[in-house]
């Protein structure tokens, strides 16, 4: 009996052992894999965190450019297949001559140059109307430095900008030496369009 009794201490002894033993940490490979783990996530989840706040604190410029991206298909220029559209009627060239001024840039002194032409139809009298940009010529270049001292250097920028721009300088021409009549000058073409 006493040979049951010790069998029974050491099979109860024996798991509460294998209990203690599972308890206490590796030692070893088993650890190392374990804190490996750790830092791994812990690289990821900082890499996380770095993107997010680099992607946070780039956002305004990136909504600017989407937004750019996503204004109406309107305002863009899409040729004409109108026959009293610029590009099928048959014109005569008056040179402006050549523009330059600051732009409104607070950072950096930034300025533009641009050569002008005017375009008016064929069928227009070209010394008449030459005379008449030669007489006023100081003020209509007073004008264009003006305009282009209000622009930004995002303003006077890319193939969008610049229409716009030619259409605006057309329009206030107009305006300026026939107000009230009929626009004679059809067209503005930069030859140079130089910004510095």
């Amino acid at each position: 009996m006493a040979k049951e009794e010790e069998k029974k201490e050491q099979t109860t002894e024996a798991p509460a052992e294998a209990a203690e033993d599972s308890k206490a940490p590796k030692g070893g490979k088993g650890g190392l894999v374990g804190l490996a783990i750790k830092a791994l996530i812990v690289l990821v989840l900082a890499g996380g965190v770095g993107f997010g706040v680099g992607k946070f604190i780039n956002a305004p410029g990136k909504a600017q450019a989407t937004e750019e991206a996503t204004e109406p298909q309107a305002e863009q220029d899409v040729p004409s297949t109108d026959d009293s559209s610029p590009q099928n009627q048959a014109y005569q060239y008056i040179d402006f001559g050549e523009v330059t001024s600051n732009l409104n840039e607070p950072q950096m002194a930034r300025y533009i140059m641009a050569t002008i032409q005017l375009a008016i139809s064929a069928d227009d009298n070209k010394k008449e109307i030459g005379d008449l940009i030669d007489k006023e010529k100081p003020r209509l270049k007073s004008w264009l430095t003006t305009y282009f001292g209000g622009c930004t250097l995002n303003d006077v920028r890319g193939t969008k900008h610049q229409n716009r721009i030619r259409r605006e300088i057309c329009d206030r021409f107009n305006e300026l030496l026939w107000p009230g009549q009929k626009p004679l000058i059809r067209e503005v073409l930069f030859g140079k369009f130089a910004i510095q």
